[in-house]
């Protein structure tokens, strides 16, 4: 039985077509994807609102890409071995830096915030805990806005400690309503920015 080898030819046939690939979908799936793989992981009927983080969509792309560069980098180097007539013997440098992308994409599915009767719970990009914090313990919630825009993009929950902050968007349904049921239930009011 011959023993398979990899070579520019094989990575040309199938690991430039995945590379591009790879790339093209960096730029437009990572959003579909992390909230997808987030409803699987995380979904919960007593989550009031489940909120992923833009930086979890840029670190799915980031990884993506990674992946890709990765596999056109070993193509590049295998032609340059093969010109100079040498064995090519850093495949397994290429896989080991590819599969770095793995733990990358782990990181963005587990970036994540939601709002329940309980409290705020976030998930830090660079952890795999999370932390709570309980309506009891919330001393000042504020709207956070962007340089001279009216638009609120995030909220802002202060203990005495802590302060968690989480994207909002006000076409996020499930979100406004969390909103406005921490403000019935539990009287805190949100301070708009001055």
């Amino acid at each position: 039985m011959k023993k398979w080898e990899l070579d520019s030819s094989t990575v040309l046939k199938w690991g430039i077509p995945a590379a591009a690939l790879l790339l093209i979908s960096a730029v437009f799936l990572p959003p579909a994807l992390v909230v997808f793989f987030q409803e699987i992981l995380y979904f919960s009927e007593h989550h009031w609102a489940f909120i992923p983080y833009p930086s979890a969509f840029q670190l799915m792309a980031a990884a993506m890409a990674w992946a890709a560069l990765c596999i056109i980098s070993l193509f590049v180097t295998m032609l340059i071995a093969e010109g100079k007539k040498r064995t090519y013997r850093g495949t397994a440098v290429h896989a080991g830096l590819g599969l770095l992308s793995l733990p990358l994409l782990a990181l963005s599915l587990g970036h994540y915030a939601y709002i329940d009767d309980e409290g705020v719970h976030t998930n830090a990009m660079w952890s795999f805990s999370e932390e709570t914090m309980a309506w009891e313990d919330v001393q000042h919630v504020e709207r956070l806005t962007s340089g001279e825009s009216v638009t609120v993009n995030e909220y802002a929950f202060a203990d005495e400690n802590r302060t968690f902050i989480i994207p909002y968007n006000a076409n996020d349904f499930p979100t406004t309503r969390a909103m406005t049921r921490m403000e019935e239930e539990h009287g805190l009011e949100a301070e708009s920015p001055s």
